[in-house]
């Protein structure tokens, strides 16, 4: 297991390193709406993408990218009720490294300015 930030280096890359001969996963999950067509043209040939939340600012993407690589392109909305079943037992197995995931806790009153953090370019992945 490897943690990646891709302020610092390319996750894709890095991705299809891990990958070798297998199909390369790219999860996009809500972050910038860009990420989709940059997401597109630096995929590999016959990689996966999977678009997990709703987007509500329109993105212009070329779809060109994803036709001559052959992509597979996944949209997904909710988390299936076994899927929190199975994320809490590995957490409760400690199968699951969750405190890397968490940054940075807030009260009531920070969280104005953690949501404008989040806005830029930072290390935090979830905030609570």
């Amino acid at each position: 297991n490897r943690l990646i930030s891709p302020t610092k280096e390319d996750e894709i890359a890095v991705g299809e390193q891990y990958a070798m001969n297998s199909r390369l996963v790219i999860y996009e999950c809500v972050g910038k709406h860009t990420l989709i067509d940059d997401f597109l043209r630096r995929a590999p040939a016959r990689a996966r993408i999977v678009i997990s939340g709703i987007h509500t600012t329109p993105a212009i993407i070329n779809y060109a990218y994803a036709t001559v690589k052959e992509l597979d392109l996944r949209f997904s909305y909710y988390y299936q009720p076994h899927e929190f079943e199975q994320c809490l037992q590995a957490i409760a197995e400690h199968k699951l490294p969750w405190q890397k995931m968490l940054t940075a806790k807030v009260g009531i009153d920070g969280v104005e300015d953690a949501f404008r953090q989040l806005m830029t370019p930072n290390d935090h992945i979830k905030v609570v």
